[in-house]
């Protein structure tokens, strides 16, 4: 028997509330019913992939010499101004609101889910988004351009250098960012509605888990903490207590957002296959697309599952020495 299921037998034997039994389960804090979790996950990849066939299809346009190099599109334009020169602003106006409107559905640790969207967002993903555009990338170009002598100074040869394309970059990573962070509140409600309208179910009161329950149930019933979560400290959603108004306003800004969102998801893979046709070579546009990839795992995979084991041994040991 693991060390979770030994503490979970001694809080029943004691009646103590059952707390979550893995890290993935205080990731999203609320419960959710079987399978939620490996959807999200199958969407992430699913959408990984078919990006990655776009960006093949862009690169072997190039590549195949399809299209004459002479033509290239006018980079002055509206959408390249407005998006694609600012992407990561644009990430963030997408994250940010989205943050705060999951953060309304959680009964507890709303703090802790906030701060936690912040340094995966803004810390992590600047932070990588900085070092591989404004560190890397321009040292591998020049480390791999031929040079010419002016003035008696070497200087590199515009265009010679192994040059990664940033754009393609960016705009993978900030895409796989945005379907991460989003994927989890549309499937709040749009799966765990149990066959109602979406967004119902947000305000319906939940029966608390007692000891009593076996697990299954008390999976489907128990609102996922760290640490103790007593039954006297349940409280219903938040949504569950405001008025009409504020919910319809609640509604309105959620559906926005995710139709924002997935707009500058689709507008992202129309500016990515733009580059790899017109503007980097085959290897240079895949490079850039698997860094975004891997920075994209880096962040959800191993970062936060660092920071997930490091809360619930820290949450198992204050149990241990309430037990």
């Amino acid at each position: 028997m693991s060390d979770s299921s030994r503490l979970q037998t001694r809080r029943r034997q004691k009646n103590h509330p059952i707390m979550a039994e893995t890290s993935a389960d205080i990731v999203r804090v609320e419960a959710s019913p079987p399978g939620t979790r490996r959807r999200r996950l199958l969407n992430t990849y699913i959408v990984i992939l078919l990006v990655g066939l776009v960006v093949l299809c862009g690169s072997g346009i190039r590549a195949l010499s399809f299209i004459p190099e002479d033509v290239v599109p006018n980079t002055r334009n509206l959408w390249n101004r407005v998006f694609n020169k600012w992407a990561w602003l644009w990430t963030l106006v997408v994250l940010t609101p989205n943050a705060l409107l999951e953060c309304f559905t959680k009964r507890k640790n709303r703090i802790q889910y906030l701060v936690l969207s912040f340094i995966r967002v803004v810390v992590l993903g600047t932070s990588l988004w900085a070092f591989w555009t404004k560190f890397v990338m321009p040292r591998v170009e020049y480390a791999t351009s031929d040079f010419e002598t002016k003035d008696g100074v070497e200087v590199p040869v515009s265009g010679t250098g192994f040059d990664i394309s940033g754009h393609t970059f960016l705009l993978m990573m900030s895409l796989f960012i945005i379907q991460e962070e989003l994927s989890p509140l549309i499937l709040g409600i749009f799966y765990e509605a149990n066959k109602s309208p979406p967004f119902i179910h947000l305000r319906k009161r939940e029966r608390p888990c007692t000891a009593n329950d076996t697990g299954k149930e008390a999976h489907n019933t128990l609102t996922q903490d760290v640490g103790r979560d007593s039954e006297s400290e349940r409280e219903a959603s938040p949504l569950s207590n405001i008025s009409n108004a504020l919910y319809y306003v609640y509604v309105f800004s959620f559906t926005f957002v995710i139709a924002f969102g997935i707009f500058i998801q689709l507008l992202w893979v129309i500016m990515v296959f733009m580059t790899s046709v017109f503007f980097h070579t085959f290897l240079e546009t895949i490079v850039g697309y698997l860094i975004a990839a891997a920075m994209w795992f880096f962040i959800y995979k191993v970062f936060q599952w660092l920071v997930m084991k490091a809360i619930v041994k820290v949450g198992n040991q204050e149990d241990d020495n309430a037990i």
